[in-house]
């Protein structure tokens, strides 16, 4: 039987993960047709998707090592 907060942690990740690659392809998308206010209000979604892909991962990491939960 799996461990319900690593899945749970697991899925935050993953949707994190896709929420900073839909970002970044906007943005890529947007790049040199874009007003430049535009581009800042992008590029910091950019950010803050990234900032939520690592403090995932880091809840991840922390909850694998303090339930030694390594197989899911």
């Amino acid at each position: 039987m799996g461990c319900e907060d690593r899945a749970r942690l697991e899925k935050e990740h993953t949707e994190a993960g896709l929420a900073f690659d839909a970002a970044r392809r906007v943005l890529q998308e947007k790049i040199g047709i874009s007003p430049h206010e535009e581009f800042i209000s992008l590029s910091r979604a950019v950010e803050t998707t990234w900032e939520q892909v690592q403090r995932t991962r880091t809840a991840l990491d922390e909850h694998i090592r303090a339930h030694n939960c390594h197989n899911p």
